[in-house]
């Protein structure tokens, strides 16, 4: 467990690296995949609320920084999807319901992020992108069920 908060906090800024460069918009559909996101809820999982929280604070920072101006509103709301994530480890679920709640958390994050750029950019992305997305990380969501046991207290 001490070596999982290092190496998740390093692979945070490896992971923005490849989806904002090499994997953008690699999938078919348009889609990039969301690594970062990917492990925030891993640590949610792993961590717990607080540590889901504040991977998700450093990761969404990141990635706002790498899109543009949107820092603050990306970490919080990949802080809360890490918290939600944690929250959710901590009630000791069924494996099987991990890639349920994560797409849940995606679905989440895909609407703040289409109700920022209607704020800002007066534009919203199509339904089939945000499909797609989903779908996408549906299949990326199954890598949960391969996760080493939960985290207990």
């Amino acid at each position: 467990m001490r070596l999982f908060i290092p190496v998740i906090l390093s692979l945070i800024p490896v992971a923005v690296f490849l989806q904002s460069t090499l994997l953008a918009q690699a999938l078919p559909g348009g889609v990039t995949p969301s690594l970062t996101f990917l492990l925030v809820l891993a640590s949610g999982f792993r961590l717990g609320a607080a540590g889901g929280a504040a991977t998700g604070l450093w990761g969404g920072a990141l990635i706002g920084a790498a899109a543009g101006a949107l820092a603050v509103p990306l970490s919080l709301f990949y802080g809360t999807a890490g918290f939600l994530a944690g929250v959710h480890c901590e009630r000791k679920p069924h494996r099987w319901t991990l890639p349920l709640v994560s797409l849940a958390l995606f679905a989440l994050l895909i609407s703040g992020e289409s109700w920022l750029l209607r704020i800002w950019e007066g534009r919203e992305p199509s339904l089939s992108w945000k499909f797609a997305s989903l779908g996408w990380m549906a299949l990326a969501s199954l890598v949960f069920l391969a996760l080493p046991r939960l985290r207990e207290r």
